[in-house]
């Protein structure tokens, strides 16, 4: 058999293995082709393929650069350069290549597929939908495609146009684990647990070793707090694929929610030794970090906030960002709110330090904080977000400044109070309260925004306050009532709901002012009593929030507030016996 023969036998061998996936084996007859036809081109294009299959990225570049040369109107040569500039996480260069492949073949599907998934990598979702409807259009029975296009849906919030993709990749190819595990990622969005958990289950009967769906699976468990199940899907997921960063991550939110914080922290630390830019992985360190009180590492890693999936949430890009508080003397900050209105509360604080070093501040915040933040921050010009565009020197995020102070909880600035109100609101509302003057009089909140993330778990239902009934007037000092709250409302008139005349914050700091105590859960009306220096109580759930820290009875951010926390998971009734009995020893003090 002469040379050719042989290269071609070999080469029809090592197609066959490449079909079946036997990655190893048709690299071998492709190498061994290849000696005997140094120069033949698909050859070289079908080897860089199995190797970029085997992670030889660097082989593979060097065989599809030959192929270039030998061929510089070889399509495929120009796809397997782009493709390993993808996974080496160069997508604008594999942008081009892509592109390339399809100057010279507009019919290639593959490559529309992979420029759709760098265009989802860098979050260009829309022209990610794009390339994967062309490669559709040229290859109806595209599974791969209606699948990666389920998953930019999904990124997009587009849950059911999502299902409906994954629906036609499992009808094109009934055994295609991706397509299951992935449509289970969309019914967990929808909180649809139980199919989430099937559609995980089918993935692993058709792949027992697919890493991805054991993780995902226990993303779903943990939503349905079934935890240590969650901890054994993650333990398999590593143990098959053991840098698997993902599932590190994973596994510590679940130990999160267990307060096994530093076996937490271990987990988020190894996701990022395998992924240094892991932007979740740093996020989640980062609070429990600042949980543990370790503000010296938890603040430089909140940074990370920014590298996530909402950065564009990032304002004022065009103003130089304040880096440090050198040489500020003179210049002019803009300092603006970035999170919730509670966050607003308890880090404008920092304004008044920064103010000290003879900066003029500019503090833009959410409209409803404008007029209180005015009365407060008297040396400042206020503005309200999405207003006029701002002339400033430097801008910097107001919850990074606790990060360029270089922040500890020995030298959190707690001067209370630091907020002001509005002396017209101060007088209009202790008129409108003066009939509630013959007994305690107790601002409560109870429920936060249903939309926060964590709203499950810091709420309570209105009827476990109960008792509070017994003890002095109840203003309830919020907006929103949900249903179940408005039946109990209803049925004890006695109760004042001042939600209705509540048009802003200034509103609430002045009826805050009138009353002895606060009674609230982690929502802004405790930082709102905390930093205008009234008695209060937060009521935190079992797992609480990074600010009030673990398992302290005080808070070194506001003085006057005390912490009551759930000796377990959702038992709000341990904390409401134990608030009755702090109420009333603080009445007993003070006669």
């Amino acid at each position: 058999m002469d040379n050719f023969e042989s290269a071609k036998k070999s080469f029809l061998e090592g197609l066959s293995f490449l079909e079946n996936e036997n990655f190893e084996e048709a690299e071998l007859k492709f190498l061994e082709s290849l000696r005997l036809l140094p120069e033949r081109v698909s050859t070289l294009t079908n080897l860089a393929a199995t190797q970029i299959k085997l992670k030889k990225y660097s082989e593979a570049k060097t065989y599809s650069e030959k192929a270039v040369e030998l061929d510089a109107n070889n399509s495929e040569a120009f796809l397997n350069l782009g493709f390993i500039e993808k996974e080496v996480g160069n997508l604008e260069s594999a942008l081009t290549f892509f592109n390339k492949a399809l100057t010279l073949d507009l019919t290639n599907a593959l490559a529309f597929l992979n420029k759709g998934a760098a265009f989802h990598e860098l979050k260009r979702y829309e022209e990610a939908l794009g390339s994967y409807k062309k490669a559709i259009e040229l290859k109806p029975d595209y599974h791969e495609a209606w699948s990666n296009q389920g998953v930019t849906l999904n990124e997009l919030k587009r849950y059911e146009e999502a299902l409906g993709s994954y629906k036609k990749a499992i009808e094109l190819k009934l055994d295609y684990h991706e397509a299951w595990s992935n449509q289970g990622v969309t019914l967990n969005e929808l909180k649809r647990y139980e199919e989430a958990l099937g559609s995980y289950k089918k993935a692993i009967e058709l792949k027992l070793d697919y890493h991805e769906a054991w993780s995902n699976q226990g993303v779903t468990l943990n939503e349905l707090k079934r935890y240590e199940e969650a901890l054994g899907s993650y333990k398999k997921a590593i143990e098959l694929k053991p840098d698997y960063h993902e599932a590190w991550s994973n596994q510590g939110v679940t130990l999160n929610e267990l307060k096994r914080h530093e076996e937490a922290i271990g987990s988020y630390e190894r996701a990022i030794q395998l992924k240094p830019d892991y932007a979740i992985a740093l996020w989640n360190l980062a609070l429990n970090q600042l949980l543990m009180g370790d503000f010296k590492n938890g603040w430089d890693n909140f940074e990370s906030r920014w590298y996530k999936k909402n950065s564009e949430s990032y304002r004022h890009k065009d103003i130089p960002a304040l880096k440090d508080l050198k040489n500020i003397a003179t210049k002019t900050i803009l300092v603006w709110s970035e999170q919730g209105y509670g966050d607003t509360i308890q880090f404008c604080r920092f304004i008044t330090n920064l103010a000290s070093l003879g900066a003029s501040i500019i503090l833009e915040v959410q409209p409803p904080l404008k007029s209180l933040m005015e009365t407060s921050f008297s040396f400042c010009q206020v503005v309200s977000e999405g207003g006029k565009l701002i002339n400033a020197d430097f801008q910097v995020p107001l919850l990074s400044l606790p990060l360029l102070f270089g922040t500890t909880i020995d030298t959190i600035p707690n001067q209370i109070p630091y907020l002001k109100n509005l002396k017209s609101k101060s007088i209009y509302w202790g008129e409108k309260l003066e009939g509630n003057k013959k007994k305690l009089n107790i601002g409560v909140a109870f429920s936060g925004n249903e939309n926060h993330q964590n709203d499950h778990n810091r709420s309570m239902n209105l009827a476990l306050l109960r008792p509070l009934l017994r003890m002095g007037n109840l203003c309830l000092i919020q907006k929103n009532i949900k249903p179940i709250d408005r039946i109990f409302l209803n049925s004890n008139r006695e109760i004042s709901f001042l939600g209705d005349s509540i048009h802003s914050f200034a509103d609430s700091g002045a009826i805050v002012e009138k009353m002895d105590i606060i009674v609230s859960v982690d929502t802004s009306l405790a930082h709102l009593s905390g930093a205008l220096g009234i008695p209060t109580y937060v009521l935190l759930p079992w797992n609480p929030d990074w600010r009030w820290l673990l398992d302290r009875k005080d808070s070194p951010w506001y003085p006057t507030v005390k912490t009551l926390r759930q000796p377990s998971s959702g038992d709000w009734e341990s904390v409401v016996i134990e608030l009755i009995s702090e109420i009333n020893n603080a009445v007993n003090e003070s006669i």
